[in-house]
Protein backbone atom coordinates (compact mmCIF):
# COMPACT_ATOMS: atom_id res chain seq x y z
CA UNK A 1 0.00 0.00 0.00
CA UNK A 2 1.17 3.47 -0.73
CA UNK A 3 1.47 6.51 1.43
CA UNK A 4 1.33 9.85 -0.05
CA UNK A 5 4.26 11.95 0.47
CA UNK A 6 2.21 14.80 1.77
CA UNK A 7 0.76 12.60 4.18
CA UNK A 8 3.82 11.08 5.05
CA UNK A 9 5.92 13.85 6.09
CA UNK A 10 2.95 15.35 7.83
CA UNK A 11 2.91 12.26 9.67
CA UNK A 12 6.77 12.23 10.35
CA UNK A 13 7.11 15.63 11.35
CA UNK A 14 4.42 14.53 14.18
CA UNK A 15 5.99 12.14 15.37
CA UNK A 16 8.96 13.94 16.10
CA UNK A 17 7.15 16.59 17.66
CA UNK A 18 5.50 13.38 19.95
CA UNK A 19 8.98 12.11 20.35
CA UNK A 20 10.16 15.54 22.20
CA UNK A 21 6.95 15.45 24.13
CA UNK A 22 7.66 11.85 25.66
CA UNK A 23 11.54 13.22 26.86
CA UNK A 24 10.00 16.11 27.90
CA UNK A 25 7.79 14.32 30.25
CA UNK A 26 10.82 14.01 31.93
CA UNK A 27 12.31 16.80 32.84
CA UNK A 28 11.62 19.23 34.60
CA UNK A 29 12.36 21.43 37.59
CA UNK A 30 10.48 19.66 40.13
CA UNK A 31 12.55 16.70 39.53
CA UNK A 32 15.70 17.80 41.13
CA UNK A 33 14.62 20.66 43.79
CA UNK A 34 11.92 20.54 46.82
CA UNK A 35 8.38 21.23 45.23
CA UNK A 36 7.57 23.33 48.05
CA UNK A 37 10.39 26.15 46.32
CA UNK A 38 9.02 26.34 43.37
CA UNK A 39 7.16 29.41 42.16
CA UNK A 40 3.44 28.77 42.32
CA UNK A 41 2.95 29.50 38.75
CA UNK A 42 6.50 27.50 37.59
CA UNK A 43 4.79 24.97 39.31
CA UNK A 44 1.50 24.94 37.18
CA UNK A 45 3.00 25.93 34.29
CA UNK A 46 4.85 22.70 34.06
CA UNK A 47 2.49 20.43 35.05
CA UNK A 48 0.31 22.21 32.82
CA UNK A 49 3.13 21.19 29.69
CA UNK A 50 4.45 17.98 31.38
CA UNK A 51 1.65 16.36 32.86
CA UNK A 52 -1.14 17.59 30.53
CA UNK A 53 -0.02 18.93 26.88
CA UNK A 54 3.30 16.52 26.82
CA UNK A 55 0.93 13.26 27.87
CA UNK A 56 -0.47 13.33 23.96
CA UNK A 57 2.99 12.29 23.14
CA UNK A 58 3.55 8.80 23.93
CA UNK A 59 -0.19 7.94 21.91
CA UNK A 60 0.61 9.29 19.04
CA UNK A 61 3.59 8.62 19.02
CA UNK A 62 2.45 4.72 18.92
CA UNK A 63 -0.01 5.75 16.49
CA UNK A 64 1.92 6.11 13.86
CA UNK A 65 4.75 3.94 14.85
CA UNK A 66 1.65 1.41 14.20
CA UNK A 67 0.35 3.25 10.76
CA UNK A 68 3.95 3.09 9.16
CA UNK A 69 4.76 -0.03 10.25
CA UNK A 70 1.67 -1.69 8.90
CA UNK A 71 1.48 0.32 5.35
CA UNK A 72 3.48 -2.37 4.30
CA UNK A 73 2.12 -5.13 6.08
CA UNK A 74 0.93 -8.03 4.04
CA UNK A 75 2.22 -11.36 5.28
CA UNK A 76 4.32 -12.89 7.29
CA UNK A 77 6.85 -12.27 4.59
CA UNK A 78 6.50 -8.61 4.33
CA UNK A 79 6.11 -9.17 8.34
CA UNK A 80 10.16 -10.26 7.84
CA UNK A 81 10.98 -7.30 5.84
CA UNK A 82 9.39 -4.96 8.02
CA UNK A 83 11.42 -6.56 11.20
CA UNK A 84 14.49 -6.34 9.00
CA UNK A 85 13.91 -2.51 8.33
CA UNK A 86 13.36 -1.78 12.36
CA UNK A 87 16.55 -3.45 13.46
CA UNK A 88 18.03 -0.49 11.52
CA UNK A 89 16.15 2.28 12.06
CA UNK A 90 14.84 1.27 16.09
CA UNK A 91 16.71 -1.48 17.61
CA UNK A 92 20.13 -0.35 16.91
CA UNK A 93 20.01 3.17 17.71
CA UNK A 94 17.98 2.12 20.54
CA UNK A 95 21.08 -0.08 21.80
CA UNK A 96 23.36 2.71 21.11
CA UNK A 97 22.07 5.25 23.18
CA UNK A 98 21.19 3.17 25.95
CA UNK A 99 24.67 1.72 25.97
CA UNK A 100 26.45 4.76 25.74
CA UNK A 101 24.23 5.98 28.74
CA UNK A 102 25.00 2.80 30.28
CA UNK A 103 28.97 3.40 29.81
CA UNK A 104 28.38 6.90 31.19
CA UNK A 105 26.93 6.02 34.28
CA UNK A 106 29.43 3.75 35.07
CA UNK A 107 32.21 5.84 34.67
CA UNK A 108 30.28 8.38 35.91
CA UNK A 109 29.38 6.46 39.38
CA UNK A 110 33.58 4.88 39.55
CA UNK A 111 35.42 7.77 38.26
CA UNK A 112 33.84 10.66 39.88
CA UNK A 113 31.62 9.46 42.54
CA UNK A 114 33.74 6.86 43.72
CA UNK A 115 31.28 3.85 44.13
CA UNK A 116 31.00 0.85 43.33
CA UNK A 117 29.52 -0.66 40.06
CA UNK A 118 28.73 -4.58 40.05
CA UNK A 119 29.47 -5.54 36.39
CA UNK A 120 27.96 -8.70 34.80
CA UNK A 121 26.27 -9.99 31.51
CA UNK A 122 22.46 -10.76 33.47
CA UNK A 123 22.87 -6.71 34.99
CA UNK A 124 24.39 -5.64 31.39
CA UNK A 125 21.08 -7.15 29.55
CA UNK A 126 18.85 -5.54 32.13
CA UNK A 127 20.19 -2.21 32.04
CA UNK A 128 20.45 -1.58 28.31
CA UNK A 129 17.81 -4.01 26.88
CA UNK A 130 14.87 -5.23 29.14
CA UNK A 131 14.73 -1.79 31.26
CA UNK A 132 17.21 0.84 29.98
CA UNK A 133 18.86 2.93 32.68
CA UNK A 134 17.26 6.28 31.12
CA UNK A 135 13.71 5.60 31.77
CA UNK A 136 12.61 8.12 28.93
CA UNK A 137 13.59 5.13 26.39
CA UNK A 138 10.77 2.83 27.52
CA UNK A 139 8.70 3.68 24.66
CA UNK A 140 11.18 2.36 22.00
CA UNK A 141 11.44 -0.75 24.39
CA UNK A 142 7.85 -1.22 23.92
CA UNK A 143 8.10 -0.78 20.43
CA UNK A 144 10.35 -3.13 19.75
CA UNK A 145 8.31 -5.86 21.66
CA UNK A 146 5.30 -4.43 19.57
CA UNK A 147 7.08 -4.89 16.13
CA UNK A 148 7.47 -8.91 17.33
CA UNK A 149 4.26 -9.02 18.68
CA UNK A 150 2.74 -7.74 15.10
CA UNK A 151 1.48 -10.86 13.97
CA UNK A 152 -0.71 -11.66 16.81
CA UNK A 153 -2.01 -8.02 16.56
CA UNK A 154 -2.89 -8.41 12.54
CA UNK A 155 -4.65 -11.60 13.64
CA UNK A 156 -7.12 -9.87 16.51
CA UNK A 157 -7.74 -7.11 14.08
CA UNK A 158 -8.71 -8.47 11.17
CA UNK A 159 -11.07 -10.97 12.75
CA UNK A 160 -12.60 -8.83 15.66
CA UNK A 161 -11.69 -5.09 14.08
CA UNK A 162 -13.30 -2.12 16.36
CA UNK A 163 -14.41 -4.96 19.09
CA UNK A 164 -10.44 -5.97 19.50
CA UNK A 165 -9.82 -1.98 19.84
CA UNK A 166 -12.83 -1.44 22.35
CA UNK A 167 -11.15 -4.43 24.46
CA UNK A 168 -7.98 -2.54 24.13
CA UNK A 169 -9.34 0.89 25.38
CA UNK A 170 -10.91 -0.60 28.70
CA UNK A 171 -7.82 -1.70 29.73
CA UNK A 172 -6.53 1.40 28.93
CA UNK A 173 -9.37 3.56 30.17
CA UNK A 174 -8.97 1.67 33.51
CA UNK A 175 -4.73 1.85 33.74
CA UNK A 176 -4.43 -2.19 33.53
CA UNK A 177 -1.18 -3.06 33.96
CA UNK A 178 0.18 -5.89 32.06
CA UNK A 179 0.96 -8.82 34.59
CA UNK A 180 4.27 -10.10 32.63
CA UNK A 181 6.81 -8.27 33.54
CA UNK A 182 10.45 -8.08 32.44
CA UNK A 183 13.40 -6.66 35.06
CA UNK A 184 10.61 -5.91 37.00
CA UNK A 185 9.04 -3.80 34.65
CA UNK A 186 5.63 -4.72 32.51
CA UNK A 187 6.58 -6.30 29.19
CA UNK A 188 3.90 -3.84 27.09
CA UNK A 189 2.35 -0.77 28.51
CA UNK A 190 -1.24 -0.69 27.74
CA UNK A 191 -0.81 2.68 26.45
CA UNK A 192 1.50 1.91 23.74
CA UNK A 193 -0.09 -1.41 22.86
CA UNK A 194 -3.69 -0.26 21.98
CA UNK A 195 -2.42 3.22 20.27
CA UNK A 196 -0.27 1.19 18.25
CA UNK A 197 -2.92 -1.84 17.80
CA UNK A 198 -5.70 1.45 16.67
CA UNK A 199 -3.20 2.20 13.93
CA UNK A 200 -3.14 -1.30 12.57
CA UNK A 201 -6.76 -0.91 12.71
CA UNK A 202 -6.40 2.28 10.35
CA UNK A 203 -4.54 0.99 7.66
CA UNK A 204 -5.75 -3.08 7.57
CA UNK A 205 -9.58 -2.03 7.43
CA UNK A 206 -9.53 1.05 5.89
CA UNK A 207 -6.62 0.46 3.14
CA UNK A 208 -8.79 2.76 0.66
CA UNK A 209 -9.56 5.90 2.60
CA UNK A 210 -7.34 5.58 6.02
CA UNK A 211 -5.60 9.07 5.23
CA UNK A 212 -8.94 10.77 5.35
CA UNK A 213 -9.45 9.95 9.29
CA UNK A 214 -6.11 12.30 9.36
CA UNK A 215 -7.21 14.85 6.79
CA UNK A 216 -8.80 17.82 8.83
CA UNK A 217 -9.20 20.13 5.65
CA UNK A 218 -11.44 16.95 4.36
CA UNK A 219 -14.17 18.01 6.49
Amino acid sequence: MAISKKMSESLQVANLIATLLVISIHYNTKRFVDIDSIDGWNFLFQEFLTNGIARIGVPFFALCAGIFFFINYVDLNSYKSNVKKRVHTIVIPYLLACSIIYVGDYFLSVLVRGEAYEVSFSLMVRDIILAPLSIQFWFLRDLVFLVLLSPVIVFFIERLRWVFLAFLSGLWFVNFTCPVLLANREFVRIETLFFFSMGCYFVMCHRDNWESWFKWDSV
